[in-house]
């Protein structure tokens, strides 16, 4: 299977392994909806690990960059149509590589994006450097902090937050530090302490307050809900596109060998691999297109449900549904809409390809 890559994964359960080989996507999404749902909107989605070669191959004057550069690049592609933006990004993203990108892509673009990220514990940053007299070069960074340190001063400040639906007391602390090796970006890292839970965030605009940032990251939480909806109601990633041109995996390379794709040469395998790479990313787009008609759908419609003969599993828990509701609700009602108003298009192009269908299995049909 084309793009396959030994991936590393980190997580608390122990029931998942470190290493799994698969297909790593880069997706980009809006927030959408209302006080009373909030949906992860999808936009666009790309393999990006494993997919140098093959796009070597589509575009002679590709330049291959890393998955983090992409998503900087991917997300620059949406600015332009909704104006400044706020990208929220898990710690893996939070690196010198995207804030040199950011910079790039922003005066490219002349557009304004705005990183909310999660950082390591292990991150240090700088103080602003002090100013001195004298001959010299300027300092460009002052004193190394330990930002994990920082949680055991009692600077914190409580205060009353709306996260993942609710009110809830944190306890936190602001501070406006200098990070990254030969950039020192001024940046706003807000350390957070949730329960028993730590966490360190940081926010490219120095003009965010510590409760905006921390409500902000909390609306991460949707592209997980986004993904899980994905996979397991419409199957999104479970697809079967091979090629008996794709050389076989090595499951024990090392960091640094060469990719098995180099040793195909042949255009018209390489073509069949390039087709087994096109079906495997358009089918996870036309999964992402439908989950987010459902999304669409449940925030406009969803006050029909509830006048139908729609049956619930579980007593309705809001005035928006999910898209497992309304997923359900379709599969019950379109084809009565179909009978209801045999005008619409949808249904003349339906029953058009099925006359085709018909014909050709007819004795003596070419």
């Amino acid at each position: 299977m084309p793009g396959v890559k030994r991936l590393h994964q980190e997580s608390g359960n122990s029931g998942k392994s470190e290493y799994i080989f698969g297909h790593m996507f880069g997706a980009i999404g809006i927030l959408v909806g209302n006080i009373d749902k909030l949906f992860c909107l999808p936009l666009s989605a790309t393999l990006h690990d494993g997919d140098k070669l093959m796009r070597g191959w589509r575009d002679e004057k590709y330049e291959p960059v890393s998955h983090v550069v992409q998503i900087i690049r991917d997300a620059f592609l949406v600015v332009p149509e909704i104006g400044e933006a706020i990208l929220l990004l898990d710690a893996y993203y939070f690196t010198a590589e995207v804030l040199k990108e950011l910079k790039k892509q922003a005066s490219q673009y002349n557009q304004k994006l705005t990183l909310v990220m999660r950082a390591r514990f292990s991150t240090i940053a700088y103080t602003y450097p002090l100013f001195q007299k004298g001959r010299g070069r300027p300092r460009k960074k002052g004193i190394a902090v330990k930002l994990e340190k920082l949680f055991d001063t009692e600077e914190f400040t409580q205060t009353k937050a709306w996260l993942y639906g609710k009110e809830e007391t944190i306890l936190y602390l602001c501070k406006d530090l200098l990070w990254g090796a030969g950039l020192y970006e001024p940046l706003r890292f807000v350390l957070v302490k949730f329960g028993d839970k730590k966490i360190i965030l940081v926010c490219t605009n120095l003009f965010f307050t510590a409760e905006q940032i921390v409500r902000l990251y909390s609306y991460r939480f949707k592209i997980e809900v986004t993904f899980r909806t994905l996979k397991q109601l419409l199957k999104g990633f479970g697809y079967h596109f091979w090629s008996i041109c794709m050389p076989k995996l090595n499951r024990f390379s090392k960091k640094g060998e060469s990719d098995p794709l180099t040793q195909v040469e042949s255009e018209k395998e390489r073509s069949l691999i390039l087709k087994a790479f096109a079906a495997i990313e358009g089918y996870v787009m036309m999964s992402l297109i439908a989950i987010g008609l459902l999304q669409l759908l449940s925030l406009k419609y969803s006050p029909l449900l509830g006048k139908s003969s729609f049956c619930w599993l579980r007593t309705a828990s809001g005035s928006v549904v999910t898209e497992a509701s309304m997923s359900k609700f379709l599969r019950k009602e379109i084809f009565m809409q179909f009978h209801k108003q045999p005008h619409l298009a949808i249904l003349q192009i339906i029953r058009s390809r099925m006359a085709l269908n018909n014909d050709s299995d007819l004795p003596g049909a070419a």
